[in-house]
């Protein structure tokens, strides 16, 4: 073979290795699009889930006595709030918040088709749940806690977001 002369095996070597070159730039660019979308998700989720809470926790709602009300639904009630004053919870306004409708409950918090849980633990008895409001969907996807005081009891109050096992 004379110089500048390409035979078949190198022809084949190097188009096997730019081959190889792009699967392998593919691979990366396909992954780590997927891990940027899903960290934007679970950004967007814990968002969510954090003004829920801090909003439940550090506020009476909007009527501030929403759970007096006759009907209790998405039109008459803005938010909803657990609170006295920040961190003191009013028992009835967790009672009222039991017997809410879960569709107009998933409304009025702005959750959307996912599934929401909000549990509220005794702290000084164990964990044992005192409520447990919304339902728990499919796979939990993220949950955040806060601290408060409930007749005097510290209490916990978890809310969790589920995916929509049907939309899965």
């Amino acid at each position: 073979m004379s110089k500048g002369q390409l035979s078949s095996i190198d022809l084949v070597f190097a188009s096997l290795l730019v081959v190889f070159i792009l699967l392998t730039v593919y691979e990366v660019w396909g992954t780590t699009v997927t891990k940027t979308g899903s960290y934007h998700q679970n950004r967007k989720i814990n968002d969510m889930l954090s003004s829920i809470s801090e909003a439940l926790v550090t506020t009476a709602g909007n009527p501030p006595n929403w759970h007096e009300l006759a009907s209790v639904n998405p039109d008459n009630i803005s938010s909803i709030g657990f609170a006295v004053r920040q961190n003191v919870l009013d028992y009835k306004k967790l009672d009222k918040a039991a017997e809410l409708d879960y569709a107009d409950l998933k409304n009025i918090l702005g959750v959307g088709g996912d599934e929401i849980s909000i549990k509220v633990y005794d702290l000084n008895a164990a964990n044992r749940i005192l409520y447990d409001i919304g339902m728990d969907g499919g796979s939990t996807e993220s949950r955040i806690s806060r601290l408060a005081i409930l007749n005097q009891t510290s209490v916990e109050v978890v809310v969790s977001l589920s995916k929509n096992d049907s939309r899965a």
